[in-house]
């Protein structure tokens, strides 16, 4: 992704460089000669792929980058597909960060990852490894949140038709048909889902 946004502040991958709006919106220019994509931000962290596709992060605005931490099992990064971070209700200064990622597997599904930054050491990306609710492979991922607690996803199979929602974090993600794509969008070539302030689930896409 070329970028990747929360509330106020605002990051842009251009001309190898890292473009970060901060809430008054001031801008940071800083290098960025080695990272391929942004994946999310909040104001604790901004993620990203880089050009040797590993998972990395950074918590001065992208001025500094870090290989990022995962559990145990080992993340095929160059399939981080896309992510999106929110605030941990209730909880001042903690984010949850929601990543879908293609393991390249065999049995149709996509992974989900999910990190807590709280701004400890043990802060980590853990897979939820729930194949009966996982989202099914699909390509050019799109992932939206809703201030309800909500996650909502699509991609393209095809074609663009289904929208899963995930209500617990994203550890599952079921169809919901009261959020089917209209068929006028189904050839679109891309697709990105938001969530309003007000709760509305909109879709921008290019004319198919």
């Amino acid at each position: 992704s070329g970028a990747v946004g929360f509330g106020d502040e605002m990051a842009t991958l251009a001309g190898g460089n890292v473009n970060y709006t901060n809430a008054d919106g001031s801008v940071e220019t800083n290098g960025a000669a080695n990272v391929k994509s942004l994946l999310a931000v909040n104001p604790r962290e901004l993620y990203a792929v880089s050009n040797d596709n590993r998972l990395i992060v950074s918590r001065d605005h992208g001025t500094t980058w870090m290989d990022d931490v995962t559990e145990d099992r080992e993340l095929g990064v160059s399939q981080a597909l896309t992510a999106i971070s929110v605030a941990r209700a209730g909880v001042n200064g903690v984010y949850h960060t929601v990543m879908i990622a293609d393991p390249g597997k065999d049995n149709g599904i996509l992974e989900t990852w999910t990190k807590t930054s709280s701004g400890s050491s043990a802060d980590r990306w853990i897979c939820i490894e729930d194949v009966t609710y996982s989202l099914t492979t699909m390509e050019k991922v799109t992932i939206a949140a809703a201030n309800s607690g909500e996650y909502y996803a699509t991609g393209k199979k095809g074609e663009y038709k289904y929208i899963y929602v995930s209500r617990d974090g994203g550890l599952t993600w079921k169809k919901n048909s009261d959020y089917d794509l209209p068929a006028g969008v189904s050839g679109a070539q891309w697709l990105k889902l938001y969530a309003t302030s007000d709760g509305q689930l909109v879709a921008v896409c290019d004319k198919g």
